[in-house]
């Protein structure tokens, strides 16, 4: 199940529609569950469908999904398809949550890519070479035999291989002929290197702030005082369960609701209505660790007992299941002072 979950996270990142397949779903009885590996929305004529594509042994198969009116989902024969998407309502097309800063994505990249080529080209900026033949007598030659032009093709050659490359860095050129004179136009900018970094960074923080809760330092894993670190954690698993909840788990929600009333009959209907989905957090180690701080303050502000706190540490973590109930005479707040008793 985890695999689908990513692989239905990752779709929709990357093309704003993802679908699954729960075969022979109509039937009431689902066999298995598929990612599809394509998605494509259709509208004629304001009826709605999707052709999507899944992979077997060897092949592709492209289905249409037409809506039962039943259901109220998305079928074909008895396969249903659950589809997640980010829908544009002004465009009529499902788009990626990162269309809007695809402009900003390609700036990060474009910086990334000319910073790489510039120090592989040994922080030299892109330049104009130009090589001329001299005379004697330190004048330009005016020669065009093809001697001339063979050297030349040699010279140029070997220019490019001592100027290019970061095995040239720090190495000076030296031309291999007495008679030439080699010009050199500069016709790129060098960047500032706080300019570069000031841009990836500014890059980074709107890339990142799409993601609710996307903290740039827990992302990075960048060190910070253990209060604001913690925040930061808070804030950026919230963020992320948040919207796993609104791509993810509402539309599941949504098609249970629907699915549950098809199979089931009219005496336990009402019953149904009740059964969904939801994301229990008290397995992820963040969270669970988290609980245990705020026992422990509690257990230091005296708002609960010795014997509350052993329960409570007991449910989320299994190496204090078994220890024993404590007592009335030694259960008690932490640090309450005791009355000797003879």
């Amino acid at each position: 199940m985890n695999d689908i979950i990513e692989g239905i996270y990752h779709a929709y990142i990357s093309n704003g529609i993802v679908a699954i397949i729960l075969g022979n779903g109509v039937s009431k009885s689902i066999e298995n569950i598929e990612v599809a590996t394509s998605v494509q929305y259709l509208n004629r004529n304001n009826v709605i469908s999707y052709n999507i594509s899944t992979i077997g042994i060897g092949y592709q198969m492209t289905r249409e999904f037409v809506k039962n009116e039943e259901l109220g989902v998305f079928v074909n024969g008895n396969d249903i398809a659950i589809i997640f998407g980010n829908f544009d309502y002004y465009t009529k097309t499902y788009q990626s949550p990162l269309t809007h800063i695809q402009d900003v994505i390609l700036w990060q990249n474009y910086i990334i890519n000319a910073s790489r080529v510039f120090y592989e080209n040994s922080c030299r900026p892109s330049s104009i070479i130009t090589v001329k033949f001299l005379n004697e007598e330190g004048k330009i030659s005016t020669s065009n035999n093809k001697d001339d032009e063979e050297r030349m093709q040699k010279i140029m050659s070997t220019i490019a291989a001592q100027l290019k490359g970061t095995n040239n860095n720090g190495k000076v050129f030296i031309a291999n002929h007495p008679n030439i004179d080699i010009d050199v136009k500069q016709i790129s900018v060098v960047q500032n290197a706080n300019d570069i970094k000031e841009q990836l960074a500014l890059t980074k923080q709107i890339i990142y702030s799409t993601f609710t809760g996307a903290n740039t330092n827990v992302i990075e894993g960048t060190s910070e005082y253990s209060n604001n670190r913690l925040a930061s954690l808070r804030e950026f698993y919230d963020g992320t369960i948040s919207t796993f909840n609104r791509v993810i788990l509402n539309e599941l929600n949504a098609f249970l609701v629907k699915w549950l009333q098809y199979v089931g009959d009219s005496r336990n209907a009402i019953e149904r209505k009740g059964i969904y989905l939801s994301f229990d957090i008290s397995k992820i180690k963040f969270y669970n660790d988290l609980e245990k701080q705020e026992i422990f303050i509690a257990l230091e502000k005296q708002i609960i007992k010795r014997q509350e706190g052993r329960t409570k540490f007991a449910k989320l973590d299994d190496s204090y299941a078994d220890l024993e109930i404590l007592g009335a005479e030694d259960d008690g707040f932490v640090g309450e002072k005791k009355p000797n008793t003879l």
